[in-house]
């Protein structure tokens, strides 16, 4: 069995919370004086932000399992020493178990979402659309967590090998755990699309959203050929014509970038010019302050969206190539290694994101 694509199995697609700097009505404010120094509405902003940062460090947390240090001692294990396997496997589970116990708990400690009052006249239909897109990722918890722990489980596998029954150890949990990958990508492109009915179509964000789903869709088309690879053994011609379905999922990223740029200019000249308002008290000035900062750093999210878009045609070459066997793999794993290290920088960015909009 190739090492390089088991490795993708159980790390699956790892991916970015939801970024939620887009959906604050920075486009309203020239209507300030509508509501002048209106408290509750700047505390229900900034309670809907808090309940998004909190969903974001417990699902961080949780897909750190994938990060950690002793799955990665996991892999580089020989799946042929079983004592060596079991060995490694326990220090991983051990590992594991805390980080999903952690993970558990601070979603226990997440309050259901509630609509957050923010002013009807202004912003009713998108704080709706927030709220139900919010209602549907807590909803989804019980999900996320279970394929989590089914994603990451390797004791069926290690039980059935010790029974010697190798082929039925890998083809059930190849099964069990690329099932497990899909319904977690799956699960956050719907949660995607809730929140994109509540960005408005020309702040930057809106875009980002729209290369995050395709990002997803290019990591279950790698889902499937690994399938296929290690079910069946996918020759070199069934890879470089995988090599089109992969590209073709990345086909609107450019323009999505290219619009993100123009709609982050024209936003933070919006946002300057509001914060100039006349009659602008204080918490409100502090307030669209907080939002001109963490809009800018959407600048440095498009940077680390066109990295991972580079990265994506890095594999799509790869699998267009002729190399085969350990030149592929290694080829991938360096690819890969860039690639985990970018999402944890998307992550990075929007936990970043949320803080800044706190007092």
């Amino acid at each position: 069995m190739r090492r390089k694509s088991l490795c993708h199995v159980f790390c699956g697609v790892l991916l970015a919370g939801i970024i939620f700097t887009g959906v604050t009505p920075h486009q309203n404010y020239h209507h300030v004086k509508a509501y002048q120094s209106n408290s509750i509405q700047i505390d229900a902003l900034q309670n809907m932000v808090a309940w998004n940062q909190e969903y974001l460090a417990a699902n961080t947390e949780l897909s750190s399992i994938y990060s950690s240090q002793t799955m990665a001692e996991l892999y580089a294990t020989d799946f042929n020493d079983l004592v060596a396997l079991k060995r490694a496997y326990s220090r991983f589970n051990a590992e594991r178990e805390v980080i999903i116990s952690r993970a558990t708990a601070m979603f226990d400690a997440l309050e259901p979402p509630e609509r957050w009052n923010v002013e009807k006249s202004l912003f009713d239909k998108t704080e709706r659309a927030i709220y139900n897109a919010a209602v549907k990722q807590y909803e989804d918890i019980p999900a996320l967590l279970e394929n989590t722990r089914e994603g990451s489980d390797f004791l069926p596998m290690i039980e059935l090998m010790e029974a010697g029954d190798y082929d039925e150890a890998i083809n059930g949990f190849i099964d069990k755990q690329l099932t497990a990958n899909e319904q977690i990508v799956i699960s956050e492109n719907k949660q995607i699309d809730g929140y994109l009915l509540a960005i408005p179509k020309n702040h930057p964000n809106y875009q980002i959203q729209e290369i995050f789903k395709a990002v997803n869709l290019f990591g279950l088309e790698e889902l499937a050929w690994t399938r296929l690879d290690l079910t069946k053994g996918g020759s070199l011609a069934e890879r470089q014509k995988f090599a089109d379905r992969l590209e073709k999922t990345l086909k609107n990223i450019p323009a999505l970038l290219k619009r993100s740029e123009t709609n982050l200019e024209r936003t933070l000249k919006q946002l300057e010019k509001a914060k100039s308002t006349r009659g602008l008290s204080a918490k409100d000035k502090a307030f669209m302050e907080r939002v001109h900062k963490a809009t800018k750093s959407f600048k440095d999210s498009i940077e680390v969206e066109e990295k991972l878009y580079a990265n994506a045609l890095s594999t799509v070459k790869a699998f267009r190539s002729n190399l085969i066997e350990d030149a592929f793999d290694t080829e991938t794993d360096k690819i890969d290694l860039e690639f985990f290290a970018l999402l944890e920088q998307r992550t990075d960015l929007a936990t970043e994101r949320l803080a800044l909009l706190q007092p």
